[in-house]
């Protein structure tokens, strides 16, 4: 999920504390066959943030340096939800799921 960045502390605690709570929760429920997974969105624009926190030069600069050069959508972090909840992702936990158009 990539390195911690300087004055993200406790973000970056966070997110790794949602990935160590995936594998407990993913080990404990499995004998259940209850699948536990995370999804870790990178820098999905939506209105809101074009609206409060994003000029157009800052997502440019953002798909700049994404391996995609596509702005991120709610969408696509919706449709890795779908394709987990349905059969097509049955084997699949344990697993936190980076969708960031290789920003990382």
């Amino acid at each position: 999920m990539g390195g911690g960045a300087a004055n993200l502390v406790a973000y970056s605690a966070a997110k790794a504390a949602i990935v160590g709570m995936t594998n407990s929760l993913a080990r404990e429920f499995g004998e259940d066959g209850i699948r536990v997974n995370a999804i870790a969105p990178g820098a999905v624009i939506t209105p809101r943030q074009l609206e409060l926190w994003y000029s157009e030069a800052d997502v440019d600069a953002i798909v700049a340096r994404q391996c995609l050069k596509e702005r991120l959508l709610g969408s696509d972090i919706a449709r890795v939800a779908l394709f987990l909840a349905a059969d097509d992702g049955r084997m699949i936990t344990k697993q936190c799921l980076v969708i960031d158009a290789g920003l990382r």
